[in-house]
């Protein structure tokens, strides 16, 4: 519901003109009546055709235009865990977007895919720091736009070792 607010307060802060202009119907002899909701249909059906046309842009401008070098680079550090790893080994990959563990084609060390989501409350927090410690997963990607916590910051120092790698906003680290 959160979604059609814009939309919603556009449509309710547009004007609905519910008179017609002074001798608008000089040539005929019956006045049509026109209904607010009618005047407002007309005068605003523009509005989901917008609406339509942003949600279907959205995403293509934001990753073709806006993130076209954090994708490739998305891309790259897939395919690179993925030649790095087998298939029965568990990956974490800290991030905003989940799509990197089905690139990869890897399963993910901890039920909560990403450390930006549900981790508002402090026992999915605390699980998800409990999950990489007891599941060690083999790699560990961090995108280093993303904030990172203290206590992955201490596991990533004891257990993991960086490996050198040509990304710029991703690191990669392997289980030591």
């Amino acid at each position: 519901m959160v979604e059609f607010l814009p939309f919603l307060s556009l449509l309710l802060l547009t004007r609905i003109p519910t008179e017609k202009p002074e001798g608008a119907n000089r040539r005929r002899r019956s006045r049509e009546e026109i209904s607010v909701w009618g005047a407002f249909v007309k005068g605003n059906a523009y509005l989901p055709i917008l609406a339509l046309v942003y949600l279907f842009s959205a995403p293509l401008v934001s990753r073709y235009l806006l993130h076209a070098e954090q994708y490739q680079e998305r891309t790259s550090i897939e395919a690179k865990v993925k030649g790095e790893t087998q298939a029965t080994d568990r990956i974490y990959v800290w991030d905003n977007l989940t799509s990197s563990y089905k690139a990869s084609e890897r399963l993910s060390a901890s039920q909560l895919l990403s450390p930006r989501l549900h981790t508002g409350l402090d026992a999915n927090r605390t699980k998800l720091v409990n999950d990489l410690r007891d599941n060690q997963p083999k790699m560990i990607v961090v995108n280093t736009k993303t904030s990172l916590w203290t206590e992955v910051e201490q596991l990533l120092a004891e257990n993991y070792q960086a490996v050198q790698s040509e990304f710029k906003d991703f690191k990669l680290y392997k289980l030591k």
